[in-house]
């Protein structure tokens, strides 16, 4: 059998959504970037399967990457969020708005005697002691989703292992990983 390039392409797409996830500050973009993240995931598959399945060998080898996809919380989340996304009109992400703190630069209290905020900006503050603004931005997170009547949370492991923080990054990079492996797999297997 012949390489293809059509799995390696929607992969390629798939790492281009991680880099984005990574970049972006846009809670939107961020959201946006998930979704179309989920889509190239699942055409790697689907562009794997098409070009494998011409071996009457891919059924028997498929089997435990197709298991995988189904009971490994992190695969089969991110399987039928994808289809959340695609056949319901559920959100598969929350968004969360950006806000900031004023807290004492020196010691532990802080006054403040007058603040005015206008339009979100703050145009005079007088305190007792020096403050430290913090901007916290906005972000986008995975949610749970319900896929044909069924919820599924999202993951807090891969493969027999924990993900730290449950976040975009996080578990794209461990899914573009799995799906990289599997081509990797596939091609040493049916490539001539």
């Amino acid at each position: 059998m012949k390489h293809s390039d059509a799995p390696w392409g929607a992969l390629k797409r798939a790492t281009d959504q991680v880099q984005a996830l990574k970049a972006q500050t846009d809670p939107q973009k961020q959201a946006e970037s998930w979704q179309d993240l989920l889509i190239q995931l699942e055409r790697v598959w689907n562009k794997s399967e098409a070009h494998f399945s011409k071996s009457p060998k891919w059924t028997g080898w498929k089997s435990n990457y197709e298991r995988l996809r189904k009971v490994d919380p992190l695969l089969s989340y991110l399987r039928h969020a994808r289809n959340a996304d695609e056949h319901t009109a559920e959100e598969i992400t929350e968004r969360k708005p950006g806000s900031w703190t004023l807290n004492p630069a020196i010691g532990k209290s802080l006054h403040i005697k007058h603040m005015n905020i206008n339009k979100g900006q703050i145009e005079r503050l007088e305190t007792d002691v020096p403050v430290k603004f913090t901007v916290i931005d906005g972000a986008a997170a995975p949610i749970d989703v319900t896929d044909r009547g069924v919820a599924y949370a999202v993951p807090t492991e891969h493969l027999g292992k924990s993900i730290p923080s449950p976040n975009f990054v996080a578990m794209a990079e461990l899914a573009v990983d799995f799906y990289t492996g599997t081509l990797k797999a596939a091609e040493e297997f049916f490539v001539d």
